[in-house]
Formats: C-alpha cells, structure tokens, sequence
C-alpha cells in the first residue's frame, strides 16, 4: 500500500531587484564589510562595470555565518539614485552646477565675508560629520575645522552614545561574539537587537531557546527572544543587581554574566543614575559591552574626536557658517546661517545647503573603520 505524500514546489530564493537584470559571468565580485552594522559583518558585492547589481553573504563562521540585514542587502538600489556629482550652488532656491575652481573661491569669498572682525565678531565655522564616515575622513575633517581661525565650537555628531567616560575598556577590547557562547545569564538594557543588530539579535535567538537566562530592561521589544522584563523602573532593575530580586539567584549563581547597552538608554532623562550604578557595580561577575548604532564610533572615540549627542533639529546657532560632513539627520532651522553640505547622495542635509561639494563613496575607496 502506497502512502500519499504532498510536494510542495520552492522556487530559487533570488533577489526581486536583482532577478532579470544581469548573469553571473558579468558580475566582478568584490570583497567588503557591511557599514550598516556595527559589528562589521562581512559581504560579497557584485558589480557589473560601475553599478552594484547585488549585495550577498560573505561566509564568517566566527561573526556573521551566512547572515546579513536586509538593510544592506538592498541598500544598493538606492546607492544609483540622487547621486552628487558636481559641486552646487543655491541661486533664488534653484541649484545650479558650479566648477571645482568657483564652488572653492565661493567658499572662501563667502567665509572671509561673513567672519569679517568689523562686521561679525561672534561668527565662525561649525562642523557636523554624520554616521557613515571612515575614521581618515573624520580625522582630516576635523583637522579642516580647527584650521579656521573662526571655529565656533568643537565638532558635533549624529551618534547616539555618549558614555565615552565609561567603562571605556569595554568599548575597544571586549569582544561580544568570541563571549557569546560562554554566557550564563545576559541582561539587555535598552537595547532592541531586532533593530539595532540583527545579527547579534539571531544568536540571542538560538541562545534562549537553548535555556540561555535573558533579562531586558528600559526598552519595549517586539523580539521574539524569551526573556523576562524588569519594566521601566529603575528600582527594579537597581533591586535586581542587589540581590533582592526572585531572578537575583540565577545573577549570583553564573560564573559569566553581561550587561549590553544599547542606544535607547541614552533617551533616558535617568542616564547618569545608570552611569552611577554601573560604577557601582563594576566589581561583580558582570562583563560590559556597548552597541553602537554605527561601526565608526568606536575609532571616532580612539582618536579623540568628541561625540557629542545633538538634536534632530539645531536652532540658535550662534556661527555665522554651518558645514555638514554627510550627516542627513539634522534640520537646520536658522536661515541666517550659511548652510555647505559635502556627501555623496543628495538627501536632507544637501536639500537645505546654500553649496554642495561631492564626495566619494564607501564602496569607491579603501577606508579604516
């Protein structure tokens, strides 16, 4: 007697933007770390003269296996799309091509003008550099800044953590993957990894449903990671590291335990009372370690470029020149401020500038992270 068995035809998991436009014989690959991600997972990208046809997985047993975010996966459609070119100037709200030669003499006709000793004595130049900038860049910027003689105020950034001061031997050597496999108990404070590293997010996964104790705190995950919540409240999470807790005794019980921080703590109008209580309990069997939104701030903290948290909107700005190092997250609201944006796609930041310099892109140039 035969049995009935049901066949269920999968076709080949290809990617839809990708699928009909090239053959594999006219692709060049090229080897490359996924800026997206804070942990620098590796990639595989494809190119076809000089677009980008497909982003994929670069096999890392030790970090990534054969895993990627989406996000970079199908970043590249968006890498051909309001491409910059050519430096621009704003002319009556129309922007118009320039030269390399006139946009630097505009820059300068333009600085010297509006930082003039008898005209403005409370002007100056303020520099912004954003997420997705390599650490040569960030420190040449910064020495581009301090080489005016009018320098408003130090450089500020789009990143989101700012306990530089902290635990910042935790920042630099501590080693989230190699330390993963070894943990007893984890708690997550402030940290979504389903947002924030999905990557790191898909180990945790693995990891709870093998019993791994996780605790969250101070963020409202829609993770699927099983894992039991200490609220909002800072005395829970401050009864729990003291013992007092019915969870305190699996705390007390392992040999390895750590504490991730993630960027939704530094929303907190409490921060410094966390940064109190991770001082205090700093000689517990407790290991730190710090997830940055973006791969470049761990070396922006190295080289001693400040990173300083700023609004999503800047108003009052006492400088007479705003420039914007490829930073599309900040609205300038001041129209009295001589507003220059240097990047690579037109978006937000070049939208509202007075004059755009190009730049080149990170998968066009050899760059340290």
């Amino acid at each position: 007697m035969f049995k009935k068995f049901d066949l269920k035809l999968i076709g080949a998991l290809t990617s839809k933007p990708y699928a009909f436009s090239a053959r594999s014989w006219e692709l060049e690959s090229l080897d490359f770390l996924d800026f997206y991600d804070s942990m620098l997972s590796t990639i595989r990208i494809d190119v076809r003269g000089l677009s980008i046809m497909r982003v994929l997985p670069r096999i890392n047993e030790s970090l990534n296996e054969e895993w990627i975010s989406d996000k970079i996966r199908f970043s590249y459609d968006g890498f051909r799309r309001q491409r910059l070119l050519n430096p621009l100037w704003k002319n009556e709200g129309v922007f118009q091509s320039l030269s390399w030669e006139e946009s630097f003499f505009y820059f300068s006709y333009k600085y010297f003008l509006l930082n003039y000793d008898y005209l403005n004595t409370s002007g100056g130049i303020l520099g912004l550099y954003g997420k997705f900038i390599d650490l040569e860049s960030s420190l040449m910027f910064k020495e581009f800044i301090k080489s005016f003689k009018y320098t408003y105020s130090n450089l500020l950034s789009c990143g989101q953590f700012n306990l530089k001061d902290a635990f910042m031997e935790n920042f630099l050597s501590a080693n989230l993957i190699s330390d993963i496999h070894k943990l007893e108990c984890c708690i997550l404070v402030g940290s979504n990894l389903r947002y924030e590293n999905p990557i790191i997010h898909l180990k945790f996964l693995r990891l709870a449903n093998q019993g791994l104790p996780i605790f969250t705190f101070g963020v409202s995950s829609s993770s699927k990671i099983k894992s039991y919540s200490f609220g909002y409240s800072l005395n829970s999470f401050f009864s729990f590291l003291e013992g007092k807790n019915k969870y305190s005794l699996i705390l007390k019980k392992s040999k390895f335990s750590k504490i991730i921080v993630g960027d939704a703590l530094v929303k907190r109008m409490d921060l410094i009372s966390f940064h109190r209580i991770f001082n205090l309990f700093k000689n517990l069997k407790l290991s730190f370690s710090f997830l940055q939104s973006n791969p470049t701030e761990l070396g922006l903290l190295a080289l001693g470029i400040l990173d300083n948290r700023v609004n999503s909107l800047i108003g009052g700005i006492n400088a007479s020149m705003f420039f914007n190092y490829n930073s599309d997250e900040i609205v300038v609201k001041s129209s009295n401020i001589f507003k220059i944006y240097q990047g690579h796609h037109g978006d937000v930041g070049a939208l509202q500038a007075d004059l755009i310099f190009p730049s080149t892109f990170l998968l066009e140039k050899k760059e340290l992270f």
